[in-house]
């Protein structure tokens, strides 16, 4: 996603409402010369609100499949241990060596699950901070107040210009903004594994 960082002052005697509804983007390519400007549909920029409900939609699915997972490794676990039980018993120590393995493999397979718990957990605390603290929300702005924040739409690789529209009541304010694509992959030489030059546009 490409983000901007916006600002917005109310310099009017009334307050008004801002928030993503009220921006919008459009992907615009020029003509030859330069001079002519062609842009595409206009869409509206991510809107906060529905991606914090898409995060904790999805994070609560994700929490109840890993319940399922540990639910099902406990049994295991346990059948293990019965089994390695029963073949010390019978004195049967390459059964029991059998189910030794499969008891440290089951806890292995139960940390791995909550390493990746943990994982997602980050990930998903760190998308949920960006969305409900970084970027723009929906505020009412009284005389003389502002508001900031980051707005993120989809990127365009195919675009020259990436307009940018804020409606402030009746009036609407266009932001071009020229895109420039630069290709950043390390070029590699031959006597080294390390790249010591980086490739421009």
């Amino acid at each position: 996603m490409v983000a901007f960082h916006v600002e917005i002052e109310n310099t009017g005697a009334e307050p008004f409402l801002i928030g993503p509804a009220d921006i919008y983007y459009a992907a615009c390519n020029r003509s030859e010369d330069g001079h002519a400007r062609r842009c595409g549909a206009a869409h509206w920029v991510a809107d906060p609100e529905k991606m914090l409900l898409a995060l904790d939609v999805a994070r609560s699915r994700q929490a109840a499949g890993e319940a399922n997972q540990e639910a099902l490794v406990g049994p295991l676990i346990l059948l293990d241990m019965a089994a390695a039980v029963g073949g010390s018993t019978s004195r049967n120590s390459h059964a029991r060596a059998r189910c030794v393995a499969g008891v440290d493999r089951a806890l292995a397979t139960t940390a791995a699950i909550q390493l990746e718990q943990q994982r997602h957990v980050v990930i998903f605390e760190s998308e949920r901070l960006r969305w409900a603290n970084a970027a723009l929300r929906k505020t009412t702005l009284a005389p003389g107040g502002r508001a900031a924040g980051t707005i993120y739409l989809p990127r365009d690789t195919a675009a020259d210009e990436i307009s940018v529209q804020v409606r402030m009541g009746k009036e609407t304010l266009d932001f071009p903004f020229k895109q420039t694509l630069v290709d950043a992959r390390p070029v590699r030489t031959a006597n080294s594994m390390f790249p010591d030059k980086w490739r421009g546009p």
